[in-house]
């Protein structure tokens, strides 16, 4: 990410979505599997990234794992708003009686 930007601060930077799999117990000395990620394309400004690769030359955490982070904070924050199982019984509905 040594590359300068432009006036657009265009990032390219690879983010993760979880694909849902199970996790797995880990045995001690054994690595965990890499979950499935897809790439995509961001736009940040100059300063969130200069201070991603600060936060990365600190702390030697990849910036795309910081990202992820974020992403997954706002989906928490917003949870309520995504799609969700629907309840197979409409309690909110008074029932006539049959």
């Amino acid at each position: 990410m040594d590359e300068k930007l432009g006036s657009a601060a265009i990032a390219n930077l690879t983010l993760a979505r979880d694909e849902g799999l199970p996790l797995q117990p880990i045995a001690a000395g054994q690595r965990a599997m890499p979950r499935k990620k897809v790439s995509t394309t961001i736009y940040i400004e100059p300063e969130q990234l200069e201070q991603l690769k600060l936060l990365n030359e600190r702390t030697k955490v990849p910036m795309a794992e910081f990202i992820r982070e974020g992403i997954n904070m706002v989906l928490q924050k917003h949870h309520e708003k995504l799609p969700g199982q629907l309840p197979l019984v409409d309690n909110t509905t008074p029932r006539r009686p049959t």
